[in-house]
C-alpha cells in the first residue's frame, strides 16, 4: 500500500475531513499552496516605527523622492489627485472629522499629519456684504471664497437693490477668513442684463486677504478690515503708485468697485459648488474622474476632476445605512446593512440606479476591496463577491455560516493583492488572516496580528504590525519582504481512508533541493562573516591597561577619563585604597562597567569603537600607569576615517565591518505521521531519503503533517520500501 501527496490543497472545513478531495487540507497555515507543492511565506519586513498602540488607517504620502508614512487610529480612505501632473502632489482622505487633503506647500519638518493638511472643499460665505445704497443704479452683488490652488466655492445670496449708489459703490461686512481650508481671497460677482433680458451674475474682481508682507500694484483689490478677527472688511482697490510691503496706509487704496459694466467677466458658474459634509466616510476615485463617498444612507460625488466641488444635486440617497462603498469599472457598489445598491454610469448626472434582490449585508467596512474580480466584502455568510452580473458568495465551497464566524467578519479588514484577498482579523483574543487565492479557490491562514493595511503605488503590500518581540509596540512592515528569512508552515493533510487496516512503515519527502541548497550557503555565509565581524571587533575594541597592581589615594587625587568622546573629569579616586577602588569610581561617574581589574591586578578601561584616552592630576600618572604612552587608546582602527585607509579602499566614513543578515531559518522540515487518530511518527528531514517509522499498530485512517521552512514537492507513505520505491 501507498499513500502519495503531490498536489497540496489548501482547507476546506465545510468538508468532513475524510471527504476532502486528493491534497486537500485540514491545516494549511502560513504558506501557499495551489501549485502542486507546499511553499513557505516569507517574513515581513520592518519598514517604519510607529508610536501609538492602536491602529486602523495606513498610507504613505509621496512627494518627489520623499515618502511620509501616515498611521492613524480612525479607519480612513485615501485618493490620489484625479487632476493632470499636480505639481502640488495632493492626496485626499476621509475618515476625520471631515474630508482632508495633504500637499506639497504646507509640510512641515519633520511632517505632522496632525497640522500638515486643510480641510477640503470650499463653503459658501456666511456674512452678507452690505453694498452702498445712495443712487438709482439696479444692481445686485454677491461674492465667493477662493483658496490659494484657485477652487472657487459657492456663493452667498445676493444682495443689493435699485438705489445702488451709482458711481463706485462700496462693499463693506465681507466675512473674515475662514480658517483650515487654505483660502485667500474672495471674488466679486454682480448682475448685468444678458441678451435675454435675464440677470445673470459676471465677474467683477478677484481680492485677496491685505497682507502686510506683500506688494501691491495699481488695479490690485484687496480686502481690508482694521479688526481682522470680525466679518468687517471692505473691498479696496489699489491706487496709482501701488503700495509697498508694510502696514495699511487708506491713501493708497480707493474704497469700492470701479469696474464698467463693459468689463465684467465671465458668468458665475460655482453655484452649486458645495464642499462635502463633515463625516463623509469611504472616499474613492471613479475612473469618470470624480470622487465619491457616503454619509449615513447617502451616496455623495464631486464635480468630475473638481474634488473640492460636490452639488447637492449629485446625492444619491438609498434604502438602508451605507456601511462603506466599492468600485469595478464604471459601477459604483453601495454596500448597506441591508441589500446592496448599484450605481452604473461614467458621470454622477448620468448614473442609473438599482437595488439587489439578495440580502447581503456588509458587516465591515474595513474587509471591502475592489479589484479587477469585483468588490469582496465580509457578511454573514462569507465573503461575497459582488459583481454586475450579481452577488456571490466566494467562500461557500469552504465555510459554513458558522465557520465563517470564527474569522470574526465584523472586526475584519481585507486587502487584495497579487491575486489574493487578505482577510486579516482580530477579536483581541483570537487573530490571524484568511488568505483566499483567488485563482484557484484555495484558502490558507496566517497566524500573524496586524491592525491596518495599504497597497502602495510601488506594487507592494504594507501591514501595521507588532515588533518582533514586543507584543505592545507596532510598526509598518511590508509583506513578505524580508528576502532571507520565512515563516514556519504547518500543513496537515485530509482524513485518507484507506479501506483496510495496515502498518505504514516507512516514508518519504520530496524537498525543493534547490531552495534547500540555497538556505544552506545562506547561512555559511551568513556564519562566516559573523565570525569575521568578531574578530574585527575584538581587535578593534579601545582600551588601556595600567601597570600597577597597587593605589592609595591621596587629598586631591582625581582622574578624567574620555570615553568614545565624551569627558568625565575630576574623578574622585582620593579615597581610593586598591586598584578596584579606582574602577568602581570610574564606573559610577560613567554609569556603566567601562573599568575593570586585570588577573594581574591592573586597571584596565575599554571603550568603543572611537579613540580613547585618559589623563590624571595630582600624582595619579605615576601611581597607575609608567609612561604617557600607556595611557593612549591601542585598539585597531576598523577603517572609513579620512587619511586612515588607502584612498578609495572604503566609503568614506565607511568602516570594514562586512554586512550580515538576521537569518531564521531553519534548514529541515518535520514529517508527522497519524493513524486512526494518534500520532504514530515524527521525523525531521533534510533529504529526499527512505526512512521508517515506528511499528506496533494498524490503521485504515491516515494523515500526513508537514512543517518547516523548506517547500516540499511531495510526501509519499507505504508499507514497504518496495511500495514506496514503485517496485
Amino acid at each position: 500500500m501507498k499513500i502519495t501527496i503531490d498536489n497540496f490543497q489548501g482547507i476546506a472545513p465545510k468538508i468532513s475531513p475524510d471527504k476532502l478531495p486528493p491534497g486537500g487540507a485540514q491545516v494549511a497555515e502560513n504558506c501557499y499552496v495551489g501549485g502542486k507543492d507546499l511553499r513557505p511565506i516569507r517574513k515581513p519586513l520592518r519598514t517604519a516605527g510607529l508610536s501609538n498602540s492602536a491602529y486602523q488607517g495606513l498610507f504613505v504620502y509621496k512627494h518627489g523622492a520623499t515618502s511620509e508614512w501616515v498611521a492613524l487610529t480612525d479607519d480612513v480612505d485615501v485618493v490620489r489627485s484625479p487632476m493632470n501632473q499636480d505639481t502640488y502632489e495632493r492626496l485626499y482622505y476621509s475618515g476625520q472629522a471631515e474630508p482632508r487633503v495633504i500637499a506639497n506647500d504646507i509640510l512641515s519638518t519633520p511632517f505632522s499629519i496632525a497640522t500638515d493638511f486643510y480641510k477640503l472643499g470650499i463653503p459658501a460665505p456666511t456674512s452678507a456684504p452690505t453694498v452702498e445704497r445712495s443712487g438709482t443704479t439696479t444692481r445686485y452683488y454677491t461674492y465667493t471664497f477662493i483658496n490659494a490652488y484657485g477652487e472657487e466655492g459657492p456663493p452667498i445670496a445676493p444682495v443689493g437693490g435699485t438705489d445702488v449708489n451709482d458711481s463706485t459703490p462700496t462693499l463693506t461686512t465681507l466675512q473674515a477668513c475662514p480658517e483650515d481650508r487654505r483660502i485667500t481671497g474672495v471674488r466679486i460677482y454682480r448682475t448685468s442684463v444678458g441678451t435675454a433680458g435675464t440677470a445673470e451674475f459676471r465677474f467683477v474682481c478677484e481680492a485677496t486677504y491685505f497682507s502686510e508682507s506683500t506688494a501691491y500694484v495699481q488695479g490690485d483689490y484687496v480686502i481690508y478690515s482694521a479688526t481682522p478677527s470680525t466679518n468687517t472688511f471692505g473691498l479696496f482697490c489699489t491706487n496709482a503708485g501701488g503700495h509697498a510691503a508694510g502696514a495699511w496706509n487708506a491713501t493708497h487704496f480707493t474704497a469700492g468697485d470701479a469696474i464698467a459694466d463693459g468689463a465684467l467677466g465671465e458668468l458665475l458658474t460655482t453655484t452649486d459648488y458645495d464642499p462635502p459634509p463633515a463625516g463623509l466616510e469611504g472616499l474613492l476615485l471613479h475612473p469618470g474622474g470624480f470622487l465619491v463617498g457616503f454619509k449615513g444612507n447617502v451616496l455623495y460625488c464631486s464635480e468630475p476632476y473638481l474634488p473640492y466641488a460636490w452639488p447637492e444635486k449629485y446625492q444619491k440617497p438609498v434604502s438602508g445605512t451605507i456601511v462603506g462603498i466599492g468600485i469595478v469599472g464604471d459601477t459604483i457598489f453601495a454596500l448597506t446593512d441591508g441589500y446592496p445598491w448599484l450605481f452604473s454610469g461614467t458621470a454622477p448626472d448620468q448614473m442609473t440606479k438599482i437595488v439587489h434582490p439578495k440580502m447581503a449585508p456588509c458587516l465591515s467596512k474595513r474587509s471591502i476591496a475592489s479589484t479587477e474580480r469585483g468588490v469582496f466584502y465580509a457578511s454573514y455568510e462569507g465573503l461575497m463577491q459582488a459583481t454586475t452580473s450579481g452577488i456571490d458568495n466566494a467562500t461557500k465551497d469552504v465555510f459554513r455560516p458558522d465557520q465563517w464566524q470564527e474569522y470574526y467578519p465584523a472586526y475584519m479588514f481585507g486587502n487584495y493583492y497579487q491575486g489574493k484577498y487578505f482577510g486579516w482579523y482580530n477579536s483581541g483574543i483570537d487573530y490571524g488572516c484568511m488568505v483566499m487565492d483567488m485563482e484557484n479557490g484555495n484558502v490558507t491562514r496566517v497566524n500573524l496580528k496586524a491592525l491596518a493595511g495599504y497597497l502602495s503605488t510601488d506594487g507592494k503590500y504594507y501591514l501595521v504590525m507588532e515588533e518582533d518581540g514586543d507584543a505592545t509596540a507596532y510598526c509598518v512592515k511590508e509583506w513578505e519582504g524580508d528576502q532571507y528569512n520565512l515563516l514556519s508552515y504547518n500543513w496537515k493533510s485530509g482524513k485518507i481512508v484507506t479501506g483496510q487496516k495496515s502498518a505504514l512503515s516507512v516514508m518519504r519527502t520530496y524537498i525543493d533541493n534547490d531552495f534547500y541548497d540555497a538556505v544552506i550557503q545562506e547561512q555559511e555565509d551568513n556564519d562566516y562573516l559573523v565570525d569575521l565581524n568578531k574578530d574585527l571587533f575584538d581587535d578593534s575594541t579601545p582600551s588601556i591597561i595600567g601597570t600597577a597592581s597597587t593605589f592609595t589615594g591621596a587629598p586631591g587625587n582625581v582622574i578624567d577619563v574620555t570615553l568614545n568622546g565624551i569627558a568625565y573629569n575630576n574623578i574622585d579616586v582620593s579615597g581610593c585604597t586598591d586598584v578596584q577602588g579606582v574602577a568602581a569610581a570610574i564606573n559610577a561617574r560613567i554609569g556603566t562597567t567601562r573599568a575593570t581589574v586585570t588577573t594581574g591586578g591592573l586597571l584596565k578601561i575599554t571603550g568603543g569603537i572611537d579613540m580613547m584616552n585618559v589623563t590624571v592630576s595630582d600624582g595619579v600618572v605615576a601611581s597607575l600607569f609608567s609612561s604617557a604612552a600607556g595611557r593612549q587608546d591601542g585598539g585597531a582602527s576598523l577603517g572609513g576615517k579620512l587619511n586612515d585607509s588607502a584612498f578609495n579602499s572604503m566609503a568614506f566614513n565607511g568602516n570594514s565591518i562586512q554586512s550580515v543578515r538576521d537569518l531564521d531559518i531553519n534548514s529541515s522540515i518535520t514529517v508527522r505521521l497519524y493513524s486512526d487518530g494518534e500520532q504514530r511518527a515524527e521525523k525531521t528531514i533534510s533529504d529526499d531519503n527512505i526512512y521508517r517509522v515506528p511499528m506496533g499498530y494498524r490503521g485504515d485512517i491516515i494523515e500526513i503533517a508537514v512543517s518547516g521552512n523548506i517547500p516540499v514537492r511531495k510526501a509519499e507513505a507505504a508499507s514497504s520500501a518496495a511500495s514506496i520505491m514503485g517496485e
